[in-house]
C-alpha cells in the first residue's frame, strides 16, 4: 500500500491525482492528503485545516509514503522546505519544482544520492532525461569524452519557435499556449510568457549542467536570465533560424546570442537564444512542445526526444520516478 501527499493543487498536482487514483489505484496507490495555496485537502477534496499546519498530516500514511512535490516554481525557499522535511523522515520526494535545485543544489545532492529525492520531472518534462544523461556519462566521469551536451529544455518556447516556423501567426500561437496550459501560471501575453520562461529555462540549465557533475563545484544561479528586445525581436522574425538551448562545450559558442553564461573548469555553459544554423547537423531540432537531449562524444551523438510541457507528461514522469524510489 502507498500513500501519496500531493503538494500542489494546480495543473500538475491535479494530474497527479487522477492518474494516481486512476492507474495506479490497482497496484495499492492511494491519496493521502493534497496540499493546496492555502489549505489542506484530503482525498476527497474537502478541506480539513489551514496548509500552516501541513507538517500534522504530512507523516500520516501507510507502511509506504510518498511526497510528490508540484507546486509553481518560484525562489525554491518553500521548495525546499518541503523537500528536507520529508526527506529528513525517511519518505521520498519526487519534485518538477526547479527553484530550489536550481539554488540549492550542494545541499540537496545528500538527498538525491541516498535516493530520497528524484528530480527527473525538473528537466525535460516526460522525457526523463537527467537520468539518460547520468547514464550516458556516468555522473560525469567521463568528460574527456563528451565535446558537448545541448538542449532544448523549455517545451514552451520550442513550441511558440516551432509553430511560427510553420507560418502560424503570433496571435493563434499566444491562444494555443494559454489553451494547453504550457505557460507558467499568471502569463498572458506573448511577451509574458516568453519573459517567464527564459527563467525556467534558466533554471533548468544549472540543474542539467551541475547533475552532470562537469563542472566540479555545482554552480550556483546567477541574476534572470534576460534576452533584449532587440535580439528577441530578431529571433521572431526568423523563427526557423533560432531557438533557445542550454550548451555545454569546451569552447565559447559564437553562436550565442543572448542569455546567461558561466565559466568554471575551462568548460562553459550558455543558456538562452542562439542562432542555430551554424551550430552543428546533430542539432535535429524537436517539433511542437518536444524536449531534445544531444550528447556528443567525438564523432558520435547520442540524443533523446520527447514531450517537455504540460501536465499529462510531467505527472507520468513522476509517478514513474516514484515507482523506482520505491523500489
Amino acid at each position: 500500500m502507498v500513500k501519496a501527499i500531493i503538494i500542489g493543487n494546480g495543473s500538475i498536482g491535479t494530474e497527479l491525482k487522477r492518474q494516481i487514483e486512476g492507474s495506479m489505484k490497482d497496484l495499492g496507490w492511494s491519496i493521502g492528503y493534497v496540499f493546496s495555496i492555502d489549505k489542506i485537502l484530503n482525498a476527497e477534496g474537502e478541506a480539513v485545516d489551514e496548509i500552516s499546519n501541513w507538517r500534522k498530516y504530512a507523516l500520516e500514511g501507510g507502511e509506504k509514503m510518498i511526497a510528490f512535490l508540484a507546486i509553481p516554481t518560484d525562489n525554491g525557499k518553500t521548495a525546499f522546505e518541503y523537500i528536507s522535511y520529508f526527506a529528513d523522515k525517511g519518505i521520498p520526494v519526487i519534485t518538477c519544482e526547479k527553484g530550489a535545485l536550481a539554488g540549492n543544489f550542494q545541499e540537496l545532492l545528500p538527498y538525491i544520492k541516498s535516493g530520497r529525492l528524484s528530480i527527473s520531472a525538473t528537466v525535460g518534462g516526460g522525457t526523463r532525461m537527467l537520468s539518460y544523461l547520468n547514464g550516458r556519462t556516468h555522473g560525469g566521469t567521463i568528460i574527456g569524452q563528451v565535446d558537448s551536451i545541448v538542449g532544448v529544455l523549455n517545451g514552451t518556447l520550442n513550441y511558440i519557435f516551432s509553430c511560427l516556423s510553420t507560418g502560424e501567426s503570433r496571435e493563434s500561437v499566444l491562444k494555443e499556449v494559454l489553451e494547453r496550459k504550457y505557460a507558467e501560471p499568471g502569463a498572458a501575453t506573448f511577451e509574458e510568457i516568453i519573459k517567464g520562461e527564459e527563467g525556467d529555462l534558466h533554471k533548468k540549465g544549472i540543474i542539467l549542467a551541475n547533475l552532470s557533475t562537469f563542472f566540479g563545484h555545482p554552480l550556483k544561479l546567477s541574476d534572470n536570465l534576460q534576452v533584449d528586445n532587440e535580439s528577441l525581436g530578431k529571433a521572431l522574425d526568423k523563427p526557423k533560424e533560432h531557438r533557445f538551448l542550454v550548451l555545454i562545450s569546451k569552447t565559447k559558442n559564437n553562436d550565442f546570442l543572448a542569455g546567461a553564461h558561466y565559466e568554471q573548469n575551462e568548460l562553459h555553459l550558455q543558456i538562452g537564444l542562439f542562432n542555430t544554423k551554424n551550430i552543428g547537423s546533430y542539432l535535429v531540432l524537436p517539433e511542437g512542445v518536444n524536449n531534445a537531449l544531444f550528447v556528443n562524444e567525438g564523432s558520435s551523438t547520442f540524443s533523446v526526444v520527447g514531450p517537455g510541457a504540460g501536465p499529462v507528461p510531467t505527472a507520468h514522469a513522476m509517478i514513474l520516478d516514484a515507482m523506482d524510489l520505491l523500489q
